[in-house]
């Protein structure tokens, strides 16, 4: 470092430590090897307000030059005025109403990767690899309550979540934007801590409960379908009941993924697409191997092992009154709003300009997918579609069965990995400002640093695992999803009731008021009326598919 940037870097921590507007936690400048992730000169500027570089007369356009890795595409159009905007003005408008909502605290922004991250297009394939899991299997069920006018309830959904997707990110940008310019409060990382920097503490909670509800809900949902599948699939080689024999091998067998940094789950999406193809293509040859006669329509429906059925096989055009069934369903294949922000935080600077594009492949893939799948199956076996297609295709077909229960097996490996650490972030987050309040914390070493908020668990590092103490965490919160799912075998109703709730919640009409909130009167009038369509639809959807969800049960 030149002598002129060591003296400047000395103004810069004796102003700090006078004004004290600005408490910058050692731990966040260093890597887990100790060195400094950029020189503190280029570090320095990004976190101070607009008064403190102009008293030490830097120039904003060394702030402004800094910033461009910090922000999306879409946001150059705005940098100029943003560099051009001086201190007088942080006090008016929408600028200071956001710092004011973000005055809780301090730290710095944590950057992106510099490598080591997904691709663009490893995170289109993270995206579908999250959307495309255990609902795919209820679709053909969701087609037989609603009749082939599902099939536009799955070109809505997928529509509207991606467009809801994509405003989660613009809305984590836009809030992140206004902290680098006040310099005050702190940065948003996740989901709930955008709805707290947007709705204040309150909202951050609520969103905080639907994240764990809908993450360790879709967990028990997997479970739930291997507890069901699995005795249908051996039979005769398990025992009649054997729900917790086959909880307790699940949860063995997927425990190692839980113990993987977040940042090395992309590695394996290509595999849960690769098992899903392999579903997809079962569904497909079913009816050109189907072992004896085709349920003719009208016939009445043979019984598959799941414990329900109608009364005869049928193919509606449209069936208004499965129509919330159809919705919640739908809507649960689309559970993945509370993954991305996770997602994202692990792409390198390098392509987080290109997620917009990312998403639009990833939702792509996963709506085509679930479109020909869902037609394929209720093609083939119309009203009589179980809760999990798998039973169908093991009546029709043993081999092909089977074949489609291990493609679903396989998937699981890739799919809950990515839940169970939204849930286990959660949970360490609430453990940590637990702790934080502790006259014990406030002697150690990190409080004396005034590190006041957790980084992201185990969320970097130069090994791809954990470490050795959240193992045990890990394994308890596996466990408890183990023995909920061993007391919960409807699947229909596990992915109806969550679908219909907490991902319409979610996925659907949280994202466009946080949108709202964190834009403000920037927004026109058409984008209002659009982010006003998309809830109130999202509240009918709900109100509908939790009362089916519940009336299926009778």
């Amino acid at each position: 470092m030149l002598p002129e940037h060591k003296t400047r870097r000395e103004q810069l921590e004796t102003s700090l430590l006078h004004s004290g507007r600005h408490r910058q936690p050692a731990a966040s400048l260093l890597l887990s090897g100790g060195t400094l992730k950029t020189s503190p000169l280029a570090r320095l500027p990004q976190n101070l307000s607009t008064e403190a570089l102009q008293h030490l007369g830097v120039k904003k356009a060394q702030q402004t030059a800094e910033k461009p890795r910090r922000r999306r595409a879409r946001s150059n159009d705005i940098s100029g005025s943003i560099a051009a905007l001086g201190a007088a003005d942080l006090s008016h408008g929408w600028r200071a109403a956001a710092a004011a909502r973000l005055r809780s605290g301090s730290g710095s922004a944590p950057a992106p990767l510099d490598g080591g991250g997904p691709t663009a297009n490893q995170f289109s394939l993270s995206v579908a690899g999250v959307l495309i899991g255990a609902g795919l299997l209820g679709l053909p069920y969701a087609m037989g309550q609603s009749g082939w006018g599902g099939l536009l309830i799955i070109v809505a959904a997928t529509l509207a979540t991606c467009t809801t997707a994509k405003q989660l990110i613009w809305s984590f940008d836009t809030v992140n934007e206004r902290w680098a310019l006040s310099g005050e409060g702190r940065p948003v990382r996740s989901y709930d801590e955008l709805a707290t920097a947007v709705g204040g503490p309150l909202a951050g909670a609520a969103v905080r409960l639907l994240l764990v509800v809908e993450c360790f809900g879709a967990m028990v949902s997997f479970i739930v379908l291997h507890i069901s599948s699995w005795p249908v699939v051996l039979a005769g080689l398990l025992p009649s009941d054997s729900k917790v024999l086959v909880a307790v091998a699940l949860c063995l067998a997927v425990a190692p993924t839980t113990l993987l940094r977040p940042a090395h789950l992309s590695v394996f999406a290509p595999v849960g697409l690769f098992a899903s193809l392999v579903l997809f293509s079962a569904a497909l040859v079913t009816p050109l191997v189907e072992e004896g006669s085709p349920v003719e329509e009208g016939s009445p429906c043979p019984a598959l092992g799941d414990g329900g059925g109608t009364a005869a096989m049928r193919h509606d055009v449209f069936n208004p009154q499965g129509l919330g069934v159809s919705v919640g369903v739908v809507l649960f294949c689309f559970a993945g709003h509370s993954t991305f922000p996770d997602l994202y935080q692990q792409m390198p600077a390098s392509e987080r300009a290109h997620f917009s594009s990312a998403f639009d492949r990833g939702f792509a893939i996963a709506g085509v997918a679930y479109l020909l799948f869902a037609a394929a199956g209720y093609s083939s076996f119309g009203s009589c579609s179980a809760g999990a297609v798998t039973f169908n295709l093991m009546h029709a077909n043993s081999a092909v069965g089977r074949a489609a229960a291990v493609s679903v097996l396989v998937s699981t490996f890739t799919i809950i990995p990515i839940q169970f650490y939204v849930v286990y972030r959660i949970l360490s987050e609430i453990q940590f400002y637990s702790r934080r309040a502790s006259p014990d914390y406030r002697a150690s070493d990190n409080g004396k640093e005034g590190v006041d908020w957790p980084l992201e668990p185990d969320s970097k590092g130069s090994s791809p695992c954990v470490s050795l103490d959240s193992l045990v965490g890990r394994l308890l919160l596996l466990a408890a999803a183990g023995l909920l799912a061993a007391s919960i075998p409807n699947f229909p109703f596990v992915i109806a009731l969550i679908g219909s709730f907490t991902t319409m919640l979610i996925s659907f009409i949280a994202p466009p008021l946080l949108y709202v909130g964190a834009h403000g009167r920037s927004l026109g009038w058409r984008s209002l009326s659009l982010n006003a369509l998309l809830v109130l639809t999202g509240v009918a959807g709900m109100v509908a598919g939790v009362r089916n969800a519940f009336l299926s049960l009778e």
